[in-house]
């Protein structure tokens, strides 16, 4: 049996309404949940996922709350009623009521709608009228991230002003109620996603090769990363095959392009700096994930049911680096910018350092704003900017180099210089370490290979410094929120 679910492409033109990224600067709700209580579903959200049994909703219940938090401006009601949440997907259903005499169309829209959800990535969505009836409607705002959600969850809400389109000029609306409505709301989340770094190869119609970077599965949804230069929207001779989710029992979930409906949409696009692109796929349906045999790119397999004994939690952090990663996720929004990273022990690129270092900065008021230094191997930002604020250089005058590695003493040298352009003065608290391999450090990186060990932001293993060594993300993570105070 086949089951067909829709799928659209995140590079769409999105209707008024979409939901943004941003942050808000006050909020007049604020509903804490406990999410270990099992919390009753709402009939909406039940026929969104059609009429999940009690062993499905069970599945997903540790992440599902009742917030039932409400704002009342200018005789308008709007009643969060409930949320889930999975590693990349967000539902919130909530009820409008507006003064008596009003009648909201299905066709209402928010005419502008900010959400702040702590999810690392990009995000996309938008909301849907499930139900109107006269003054009230029923309405689901559904986003779509590529990112990790923290442990302590926080979603920030802000709805403004619904109107509707005029009958004679769709591009022109009225007004239904007037007002802005605003949210926080904060639970406890628990990952329930299974996630493998299946490092296989899968073949595009042309011969393109491409590794499948990432497989995430949960009972709500699948998530498929591929590896830069693939495409995976757009019908071109090197898209990369749609991923088919193979079930147990012999049921199949395929992909369809279709634009109906945010909520019953999948989405697919780029998934961070380096080009790399990914699918998400929703169930309409809550499922086990042990009942998910295998997932298929073209001729590519990849176990799920019989290797979930492997599976990895994500992102991939060594004990030691484990607490501070995960501080620095939950209470610092720099690090929700990143996404397409899902192993932390691994070497970062230069130009993935710079995002980091970009948004670092960004966090405490010290912003990189002049982009007019130009390279001719990449266009991006956040290299331009740090270039021009002095703080990176290029490899060449005209050749930055994104995607090399960053070796561990031209990090030293970088964060001495981010230490600088955001006054924070070292302290030199200790002694400078003594590094056996100290011959080995480049001339122009030993001063600050010494002020940033005595200062206890970036030291050796104990007997070397290891200066031409990759430096790794969970290192570039904690010692940047150190030098910040992050």
């Amino acid at each position: 049996m086949k089951k067909r679910l829709n799928l659209i492409a995140s590079e769409k033109l999105r209707k008024r309404g979409t939901a943004a990224m941003s942050a808000l600067i006050a909020f007049a709700v604020t509903a804490s949940v406990s999410a270990a209580a099992v919390q009753p579903w709402d009939d909406e959200m039940m026929k969104l996922f059609n009429d999940p049994t009690e062993e499905q909703m069970e599945l997903v219940d540790v992440n599902v709350t009742r917030p039932l938090a409400s704002v009342e401006n200018n005789g308008t009601t709007v009643e969060i009623k409930q949320t889930i949440t999975d590693n990349h997907q967000l539902y919130i259903l909530f009820e409008v009521t507006a003064p008596e005499g009003t009648v909201i169309p299905e066709n209402a829209i928010w005419d502008f709608i900010t959400i702040d959800w702590n999810s690392a990535g990009n995000a996309t969505g938008g909301i849907d009228v499930l139900k109107a009836d006269g003054n009230k409607a029923t309405m689901l705002l559904s986003e779509q991230c590529n990112g990790f959600v923290s442990k302590q969850q926080s979603i920030k809400l802000m709805l403004k002003d619904l109107v509707a389109p005029n009958e004679d000029n769709y591009c022109e609306t009225h007004m239904i109620a007037e007002g802005t409505f605003s949210f926080e709301l904060t639970s406890e989340y628990t990952n329930l996603s299974k996630a493998f770094l299946p490092d296989k190869v899968c073949t595009a119609p042309d011969g393109s090769k491409y590794t499948i970077e990432c497989v995430e599965v949960s009972p709500m949804s699948v998530y498929v990363a591929i590896e830069a230069g693939a495409r995976v929207v757009g019908g071109t001779n090197n898209a990369v095959p749609e991923p088919v989710v193979h079930m147990n029992d012999g049921t199949e979930y395929t992909l369809i392009f279709s634009n109906t409906g945010n909520y019953n949409s999948n989405y697919a696009g780029r998934s961070d700096d380096r080009g790399a692109y990914f699918f998400g796929m929703r169930f309409n349906t809550i499922e086990d994930v042990a009942n998910i045999k295998d997932i298929t790119v073209g001729d590519t397999v990849i176990p799920i049911s019989g290797a979930l004994e492997n599976a990895a939690e994500l992102p991939i952090v060594s004990d030691w680096a484990r607490d501070t990663v995960d501080r620095v996720s939950a209470e610092t929004e720099y690090m929700q910018q990143m996404s397409g990273i899902y192993d932390y022990t691994k070497n970062i690129t230069r130009l993935q350092f710079c995002q980091m270092a970009y948004y670092a900065l960004w966090e405490i008021g010290m912003p990189c704003t002049d982009y007019s230094y130009q390279f001719t191997d990449t266009s991006d930002g956040w290299a331009r900017s740090l270039c021009a604020a002095g703080i990176i250089s290029g490899k060449t005058e005209t050749e930055f180099a994104p995607y090399d590695y960053l070796t561990r003493e031209e990090a030293a040298a970088i964060l001495c210089r981010i230490a600088d352009y955001a006054h924070k003065p070292l302290l030199f608290e200790n002694p400078a370490p003594e590094y056996a391999d100290e011959n080995e450090i480049s001339d122009w990186a030993k001063d600050a290979v010494s002020a940033l060990g005595s200062a206890g932001i970036m030291s050796g293993d104990g007997v070397n410094f290891n200066p031409k060594d990759g430096y790794t993300v969970e290192q570039s993570i904690i010692t940047l929120s150190k030098l910040l105070g992050l």
